[in-house]
């Protein structure tokens, strides 16, 4: 990776950590702005796949957009906060059903 790439991947993922919180906080519940949040990279992530993109442009909108607008951590606190099984199972396998729609879309363009 180039130093460019670094930078550029840095770019991305700090704009995409503050919309992260932003669009997170503009929900009543927090956990339902996380939700949200994470079934839009996933499809995202799938319409990357899907597409082929590859290289670089994989790199900056996989890592450094996706990666930090999507947040693992922050899921997986609302699940233990909650102590929900349910919440868990529905955001994985909305997820991965967002995932899925995404690739196929990526797909076909």
């Amino acid at each position: 990776m180039t130093a460019v790439l670094w930078a550029g991947v840095a770019l991305l993922g700090g704009g995409a950590a503050v919309a992260r919180v932003v669009i997170t906080r503009a929900f009543r519940d927090p956990s339902r702005g996380t939700l949200v949040v994470n079934l839009a990279g996933a499809l995202a992530l799938g319409l990357l796949a899907g597409a082929g993109l590859d290289g670089d442009t994989r790199v900056l909108i996989g890592v450094g957009l996706l990666g930090s607008l999507t947040t693992f951590s922050t899921w997986m606190a609302d699940v233990h906060e909650r102590r929900s099984a349910g919440l868990l199972l529905a955001a994985l396998g909305l997820g991965l059903g967002a995932a899925a729609v995404g690739r196929m879309i990526g797909a076909a363009l």
